[in-house]
């Protein structure tokens, strides 16, 4: 049982701060949707990292990698909805959410 606990306040970890994130976001008035695929492009990018790095470079410097190519996946993409939000100017207000995000596919 102990077990059990250890690993769920370890994996739960990342989305407590993914829903701290959003948590200042709405705060501020944005609703943000993507959160979760913000996560999976950092993922997909962190592996990526890890995977073409060669055996040779020291643990340390693939785990600071890894999380530097993360968090700019992340960023980017973030930054590519913002400006495809700001080109089309979408307004995001809770009841439009579908409709934005058939904008945007289209923009696409």
């Amino acid at each position: 049982m102990v077990l059990l606990i250890q690993y769920t306040l370890i994996f739960s970890a990342v989305l407590i701060l993914v829903a701290l994130g959003g948590m200042f976001s709405e705060r501020s008035g944005i609703i943000n949707l993507g959160l979760e695929g913000i996560m999976v492009f950092g993922a997909m990018a962190g592996g990526m990292v890890m995977v073409l790095l060669p055996d040779t470079v020291s643990k340390a410097t693939i785990v600071i990698l890894t999380l530097i190519a993360a968090a700019c996946a992340g960023m980017i993409s973030s930054l590519l909805i913002g400006i495809a939000y700001i080109l089309k100017q979408i307004r995001l207000l809770s009841e439009q959410q579908l409709i934005c995000l058939q904008q945007l596919l289209q923009l696409l």
